[in-house]
C-alpha cells in the first residue's frame, strides 16, 4: 500500500497536519491522540476493524549524507476511546442542563410577571376610594406608606376627584401603624394636588401617639385639616357641603331680586315721538 502522511485526509480533519509538517521539517514532535479509522490504513496500527485512538511520536534520525530519516512511533490508546465517550456524554449532559436552565428561567420570568400583576391588583385594592356622600370621598389607608403606594394613592385620588367632581376628601390613616416625615410629606402633597382640582382634604384618624410622632419629627402638614376620628371628619365634610349648598341657593335666590330692582330704577319707556324736553 502506497501511503503518504502529507496526503492523509484524516490527519487534515483532525487538525494535526502542522505537527506532521514540523516532523518532516526535521523536528521532534509529539502528535496529540486522534481517532483514526484503521479500515482506511490498517498498516499504521496493525489493527483493522474501525476507529481507534492513536498517539504518535516522531523522531528525526540524521544519516551519513547530512540528511535525516524520520522514525514515527505510534501507539494505540484504548483508554482514549472511553475518555472521548465520557467527554461526549458530559457535553450532552451539559446541553440538557442548559435546556433545563432556559426552561426554568422562562418559568421564573412568567412567575415574576404573575407576581407583578398580583402586586398591582393588591395595590389597587389597598388604596380604595369610597364615595360616602354627594361630593364627599373617603380614602382609607391601611399599612405602611412607601413611595410606590404613595404614587398609587395620588393617582387614584386625583382620578376619583375628577370623575365624581368631589369637593371634600377624607384621608383616613386610622390603619397606618406609623407615619414618618417622608410619608407625611407625601400625604401633604396629595392634599395639595387635590386642592388644584377644587377638593379640600382632611386627614382623619390621627391618634395621640401619631400626633406626638409628627410633632417630634417636626413635620409641617402645610395647613392640612385634621380630625381625630372618621366620624368627626365626616361631620365636618357634610357640614361644609351643606354650607356650600346653602350659599349657592342664596346666590341663586338673590339673582332675580337684583334683576327686579334694576328694572324698577329704569325710566319708563315714552311713546314714540315724545322725548324728554330740551331747553333751547
Amino acid at each position: 500500500m502506497n501511503y503518504n502522511m502529507l496526503e492523509d485526509p484524516q490527519l487534515v480533519e483532525n487538525g494535526i497536519m502542522p505537527h506532521v509538517e514540523r516532523f518532516f521539517g526535521g523536528e521532534e514532535v509529539a502528535i496529540p491522540p486522534i481517532s483514526y479509522d484503521t479500515d482506511l490504513v490498517d498498516e499504521l496500527t496493525g489493527k483493522a476493524g474501525g476507529a481507534v485512538w492513536v498517539c504518535s511520536f516522531g523522531v528525526p534520525v540524521p544519516d551519513a549524507r547530512d540528511g535525516f530519516e524520520g522514525v514515527l512511533f505510534q501507539f494505540a490508546v484504548p483508554e482514549a476511546a472511553d475518555i472521548q465517550h465520557k467527554y461526549e456524554a458530559l457535553i450532552e449532559e451539559q446541553r440538557a442542563l442548559q435546556a433545563s436552565l432556559e426552561a426554568r428561567n422562562r418559568e421564573l420570568e412568567e412567575t415574576v410577571r404573575v407576581i407583578a400583576a398580583q402586586r398591582d391588583a393588591i395595590q389597587a385594592m389597598s388604596v380604595p376610594v369610597i364615595r360616602v356622600a354627594d361630593g364627599v370621598l373617603c380614602l382609607p389607608i391601611v399599612g405602611m406608606i412607601d413611595d410606590a403606594r404613595a404614587s398609587a394613592l395620588l393617582e387614584r385620588l386625583l382620578e376619583a376627584i375628577a370623575a365624581q367632581q368631589a369637593a371634600q376628601v377624607l384621608l383616613d390613616i386610622t390603619g397606618v401603624p406609623a407615619l414618618d416625615a417622608r410619608a407625611a410629606a407625601q400625604l401633604v402633597g396629595a392634599a395639595s394636588a387635590a386642592r388644584l382640582l377644587g377638593a379640600s382634604c382632611t386627614l382623619v384618624g390621627v391618634s395621640p401617639a401619631l400626633a406626638q410622632t409628627l410633632v417630634e419629627l417636626g413635620v409641617d402638614l402645610g395647613g392640612l385639616d385634621t380630625a381625630a376620628t372618621l366620624a368627626e371628619g365626616l361631620t365636618r365634610a357634610l357640614a361644609a357641603r351643606r354650607g356650600a349648598a346653602q350659599r349657592s341657593a342664596a346666590v341663586a335666590a338673590r339673582a332675580p331680586e337684583r334683576g327686579e330692582r334694576g328694572a324698577a330704577h329704569r325710566p319708563a319707556a315714552l311713546p314714540p315721538g315724545e322725548g324728554p324736553s330740551r331747553r333751547r
